[in-house]
This record gives structure tokens, C-alpha cells and sequence, in this order.
């Protein structure tokens, strides 16, 4: 999907947004999950990027303009 598409696909949501994060999840054939083993996995990413936000790294971020980001660790 062209990253315009994928805009205005995640604009009709109609929630503001400057980031996108994407988990892929197949089941065990290749194919598309079921709609709630997708729920639970979609569940666990979300705990997971709450506890440490450097679980978004596992997937694949991108900022509004479509560029590919990574969150990296800072010392203090």
C-alpha cells in the first residue's frame, strides 16, 4: 500500500496521530490470524511497549512523513 493511502487510512480513525507502529502476527499456516488470537497479541504488544517502550523496535515504526524510526535507549 502507498504510504498516502496508508495516511488517510489511519486519518479516517479520526484520532491524531504522528506515529505508527506495525506487529506482524500470521498463524501457523502463513495466513491471517483469527480475530481473537489478533485481539490477545494485539493486547500483549500493548503491554509490552507500556512496560518498555523499546518493545516498539520489535515491529516496525514510522513517523507521519513515512520514515522508518527506531526508539534507542539514552543515558542519563
Amino acid at each position: 500500500m502507498p504510504w498516502n493511502d496508508m495516511c488517510r487510512l489511519l486519518d479516517s480513525a479520526r484520532t491524531p496521530w504522528d506515529g505508527v507502529a506495525f506487529f506482524v502476527g500470521l498463524d501457523t499456516a502463513g495466513g491471517l490470524l483469527a480475530e481473537a488470537v489478533a485481539a490477545r497479541k494485539l493486547r500483549e504488544v500493548e503491554a509490552d511497549v507500556t512496560a518498555d517502550p523499546l518493545a516498539l523496535n520489535r515491529g516496525l515504526l514510522f513517523g507521519r512523513r513515512g520514515h522508518h524510526l527506531r526508539i534507542d535507549e539514552v543515558a542519563r
